[in-house]
């Protein structure tokens, strides 16, 4: 038998998937397009192909693409494909509840699934699309969900309030490692004189390491085992100091993603030490910035702080507090590896704190900065050429948008090249790294009272930005939003 790599054959199936035979069009082994080795294959080596036809993500089920494809393709593919409990136990559920009357359709695909899967954990998301608080899952659906709990891995639910707290975990998340939970669209505000107690669904579950609350959720509605996570994700607006407490409780955290609306009371004059790697501060106004001043991160490697914007009112991001930044960081004294930083360059102290904040950051090796100032971004590339400094020398990836109405009538891109010039053949010093991927651009304002076009690199700023691109340097020009 001639030697044929994995992926040949993984290739040759996915070709077969691509013809999108009907079912039953196929009988036999040698009715299949062509002689091919694959057909001599024992059955547990094509299930380790079959597998690796799966979709990257989970994804609805769908005649066209695996595994139901492959269950189609002829009596022993189908025959194999059931037997392989692991390509049934990974799927995407849309219930429609304006439209599902008692969901007999839904529950039977459902059902079929589970049965496939065998006792296999389950990887899912399940959609129940509603507008409005009066629709609900079916109550046969609901016992069908809860009756697989026990086989939960990574789960996604994003259903009506409500019916969070119908379902039942009577044998336990004992599988249960991830979960995201959102309380579909107008589904999250409760009766202020009869408040729902809070959830306590997921409460034992003793793998779960990675949470994301959606809207509606907070730790306030929720009972959560948090010392046991590794990754904490709040989508819905809440007070920064109330998650405060995921840091206090879970000291293997790792990453922590939050969007914030208001600081709240900490009532602590100490910082909490956390050993988190990864920190993501989103929508953050100026009053947000006390949870710098709360938290010590000596092993943080990612920072991004995103400040808060409107896309309805014509105002630009909120205030950004760089003390609190300036403070959290020369607290934390972390090797910072990754910074991406996005604030108004308006601001009267804009130029002078973003050095200083760079200046402070020398193990930086990717740096993404946004919106800046013309004349913030020229010293920074006049500074990133400048051997007796050493600005940044460790930084490999580089990403930096200037705000367009904020740059000078005599804008050139000559310090730029320069800096490129020399960071990509290492002329500043030789302990400095080689600058390997440049993205750069213009940003436009919508709410400027006149449109500014944007500066042209001349022919001869091109021909050095194709040769740099040539030698091997991922470099980009983009305009931003247009």
């Amino acid at each position: 038998m001639e030697a044929h790599s994995f992926d040949d054959l993984r290739d040759y199936i996915l070709e077969v998937n691509s013809a999108e035979p009907e079912p039953g069009q196929v009988d036999d082994w040698e009715m299949l397009p062509g002689p091919h080795p694959i057909h001599q294959l024992p059955p547990e080596v094509l299930s380790e192909i079959f597998i690796e036809c799966l979709p990257a993500y989970s994804a609805a089920p769908n005649p066209t693409r695996a595994p139901m494809l492959l269950a189609a393709i002829c009596r022993d593919w189908r025959e194999i494909a059931l037997s392989t409990p692991s390509l049934w136990c990974s799927f995407i559920l849309s219930v429609d509840l304006v439209k599902t009357v008692d969901g007999s359709a839904v529950i039977r695909l459902f059902e079929t699934w589970l049965s496939r899967g065998g006792s296999y954990p389950l990887t899912m998301v399940i959609n129940g699309v509603a507008s409005s608080a009066n629709y609900a899952l079916p109550a046969s659906f609901i016992l069908a969900l809860s009756q697989s709990s026990s086989r939960w891995r990574d789960v996604n639910l994003m259903l009506p309030l409500a019916d969070f707290y119908r379902l039942q975990a009577n044998e336990g998340l004992t599988q249960l490692k991830r979960l995201s939970i959102t309380a579909t669209a107008n589904t999250a505000g409760a009766d202020p004189e009869s408040p729902l107690p809070p959830l306590n669904l997921f409460s034992a579950a003793p793998l779960l390491q990675d949470v994301c609350l959606g809207y509606g959720f907070s730790l306030d509605n929720i009972i959560l085992s948090l010392h046991q996570l590794t990754y904490f994700e709040s989508r819905a607006y809440a007070p920064a100091a109330h998650y405060l407490k995921v840091a206090c409780a879970a000291p293997g955290l790792q990453e922590i993603r939050l969007n914030l609306n208001t600081s709240g009371t900490w009532g602590r004059s100490d910082a909490v030490r956390s050993n988190i790697k990864a920190l993501h501060l989103l929508s953050m106004t100026e009053k947000d910035n006390d949870i710098l001043d709360c938290l010590t991160c000596p092993a943080l490697e990612t920072l991004l702080i995103r400040g808060f914007y409107n896309p309805i009112l014509p105002q630009p991001l909120t205030p950004f507090h760089f003390p609190g930044l300036h403070r959290f960081l020369a607290r934390s004294s972390a090797a910072l590896r990754e910074l991406v930083l996005e604030f108004p360059s308006n601001l009267p102290d804009a130029f002078v704190e973003t050095v200083q904040i760079l200046t402070a950051l020398p193990s930086l090796e990717r740096l993404d900065i946004q919106p800046l100032a013309g004349n913030t971004a020229q010293d920074i590339f006049v500074r990133m050429c400048d051997s007796t400094s050493m600005f940044l020398p460790r930084l490999r990836v580089l990403t930096v948008q200037v705000n367009v109405c904020q740059i000078r009538t005599s804008w050139t891109y000559d310090a730029m090249t320069r800096m490129l010039v020399a960071r990509w053949n290492k002329q500043v010093a030789k302990d400095v790294e080689q600058l390997q991927v440049f993205t750069f651009g213009f940003s436009p304002v919508f709410w400027a009272s006149e449109f500014r076009p944007f500066p042209q690199p001349d022919s001869a700023t091109f021909e050095q930005l194709e040769e740099l691109t040539r030698q091997g340097m991922d470099l980009e020009l983009v305009t931003v939003g247009v």
